[in-house]
């Protein structure tokens, strides 16, 4: 079973057009065997079920000890929204609960590995009389005022980007609140007709773990 519950008040604000705020609800690690039964109709038996369970309780050690040594080997191409797809690492799996207005998420809760994608339509923004100048500039107004009042935010040198022909540009977010320390990638793509945020987060211990995964599907948004 999967045990505990880290609540992320107000981790992600949503799209610029709807200013709600969510609760991602981010799971704490803990692996658990839930149980499994061993059959043996042999005189060892008892000898062979502990066998079993030691090396059961081995393979798990390894898996939390040693979670970088599981990172992924493969992505898969999603398709989500607006006709676009994302690369994602096929360890993580589709779910609907982690935002309301996301037109694609994933998750992998073990590894606290969590990914959604908001789009914007240009069209709509204008009509509401928002315009921005490029991915840098939707970035640059999303970041100043998101996360704010949270404990040691700190936020990275933004970056800009080509990725499939398609402007990007990026940020890493670190903060802190009473449930511990957290790290986000965000990463604003721009196409001819929407602007997509590309959101990545984890514990803030996992972001050496995760950060190539992140990037790697970020870079990898077609629309």
């Amino acid at each position: 079973g999967m045990n505990g519950h880290i609540g992320l008040d107000d981790l992600v604000d949503l799209g610029l057009v709807e200013f709600n705020v969510y609760d991602f609800g981010l799971l704490g690690v803990l692996v658990h065997v839930a149980g499994y039964a061993v059959i043996e109709p042999h005189t060892d038996g008892d000898e062979h079920v502990a066998f079993i369970r030691v090396y059961v309780q081995f393979l798990l050690l390894i898996f939390i000890l040693l979670p970088g040594a599981i990172s992924a080997q493969s992505f898969t191409a999603q398709k989500g929204g607006h006709c676009y797809t994302l690369d994602i690492p096929d360890y993580m799996t589709k779910t609907y609960t982690l935002n309301d207005v996301a037109t694609l998420q994933y998750q992998n809760i073990q590894r606290e590995a969590y990914s959604i994608v908001i789009e914007d339509e240009k069209a709509l923004l204008e009509s509401l009389g928002i315009k921005f100048v490029d991915a840098a500039d939707f970035l640059e107004q999303f970041i100043a005022e998101y996360k704010v009042e949270s404990q040691n935010r700190k936020t990275s040198q933004p970056t800009t980007f080509t990725a499939n022909g398609n402007p990007a540009a990026q940020i890493e977010l670190e903060w802190s609140e009473e449930a511990g320390s957290f790290y986000m990638l965000i990463t604003v793509v721009e196409t001819k007709t929407h602007f997509y945020k590309i959101m990545s987060w984890t514990l803030g211990e996992n972001k050496d773990k995760l950060k190539y995964d992140f990037q790697k599907t970020a870079k990898s948004l077609k629309d």
